[in-house]
């Protein structure tokens, strides 16, 4: 509730974070129902905090202290991201807004394209076979949105139904 500062207890040095607040119980994330639950209760079960520690040792840890500042930090957002894909620096990832698939994915440092488009399924794609025959078929798609943007990450949810599967949820970060 109070800003902070995450410090590099060893080198003095500030991380940047991305708080994310558990919201949607059928999220596709570890304990997503119990954590939105708990979270009216107590609102610390429904928060995470995420930073990159850097220079761990092989063997060994870091340290990190929260300390009070006066008013929150801002963390430039290098990412861009919407319903049709998310990139950054090193990626451009594009999605099917129609089937949740992933499209493109592409590597800018080594100049490809990492998706094989001769692949008998799309890549990403939610499927289920049937079970009389085995025919696959894809999902009907529901909801697909930005549910996380910040300096670390993002991430889209994907949300339908599938044959035989009333509720499917895929979240790409």
């Amino acid at each position: 509730e109070q800003p902070f500062e995450l410090l590099d207890v060893q080198t003095g040095q500030a991380a940047p974070y991305q708080i994310s607040r558990a919201t949607d119980p059928q999220a596709a994330t570890p304990w997503a129902a119990e954590r939105v639950a708990m979270g009216k209760v107590d609102p610390r079960h429904a928060l995470d905090i995420a930073f990159v520690a850097e220079d761990l040792p092989a063997i060994g840890y870091r340290t990190y202290r929260v300390a009070p500042c006066a008013r929150w930090p801002e963390y430039p957002i290098e990412a861009q991201a919407s319903r049709e894909g998310i990139e950054n620096a090193f990626f451009r990832l594009q999605l099917d807004p129609s089937s949740g698939a992933v499209v493109s994915l592409f590597d800018k440092e080594l100049g490809r394209e990492l998706i094989d488009h001769a692949a008998a399924h799309r890549f990403g794609q939610l499927l289920s076979r049937a079970s009389e025959g085995g025919e696959a078929q894809g999902a009907t798609l529901n909801v697909l949105g930005v549910t996380e943007h910040g300096p670390l990450y993002s991430t889209i949810r994907l949300r339908g139904s599938l044959a035989g599967c009333p509720a499917a949820t895929e979240e790409i970060t």
